[in-house]
């Protein structure tokens, strides 16, 4: 078992059945650096403070296999919710959840649309059809970088309304990565 190691990212909505993806997480650093570019070794638990969520991290330059395992700790330091993220390129992407209900006044999408971006949410029936005031006419861009950016239609993000009926929501983005969006009730920023 003598090689490299890197720490890779399993995700479960049940703790029973996993997906995994085979990219580094957390990968070994470069061989000149101090970090050493050999082994990774990540610690249990998540810290929260704020926007961002740190985890530590031991690496060294041996290899698995090898009896030294000399080590330096670190720190990784990432986004909230930042695992996992829907991408878009230059050119327009889109898609569409499925029927959803929620309970809140607010949609809130933690995104970030670097300083090219952007991101459009029409809201649906469960059959797809949009619904009057929440089309993508309506939207108001969402165009900066934040993990509770609130998504507005005409003037307005209220959905009072729409509380325990079923929804699709269908996102229009370019130059944008969303991690995830939320619903809520009685936001900070009112």
């Amino acid at each position: 078992n003598d090689g490299l190691l890197e720490v890779q990212l399993a995700v479960s909505r049940d703790g029973v059945s996993f997906d995994r993806f085979r990219t580094p997480y957390v990968g070994p650093g470069l061989l000149e650096e101090p970090q050493l570019g050999g082994t990774v070794y990540m610690g249990v638990g998540l810290v929260r403070r704020g926007n961002f969520i740190y985890q530590y991290y031991a690496e060294g330059a041996g290899t698995h296999g090898q009896g030294n395992h000399e080590v330096s700790i670190w720190q990784a330091k990432q986004r909230l919710d930042g695992f996992v993220s829907v991408d878009a390129g230059p050119a327009d992407g889109w898609f569409v959840t499925p029927p959803i209900e929620f309970a809140g006044s607010c949609l809130q999408l933690n995104i970030d649309c670097s300083a090219m971006g952007e991101a459009l949410v029409e809201l649906q029936d469960e059959t797809g059809k949009p619904l009057p005031g929440f089309t993508f006419d309506d939207a108001v861009s969402v165009d900066r970088n934040g993990v509770a950016q609130e998504v507005w239609w005409q003037g307005r993000p209220d959905l009072d309304a729409l509380n325990g009926r079923p929804i699709r929501l269908k996102f229009k983005m370019r130059s944008a990565k969303l991690y995830a969006f939320q619903f809520v009730t009685d936001p900070p920023s009112r």
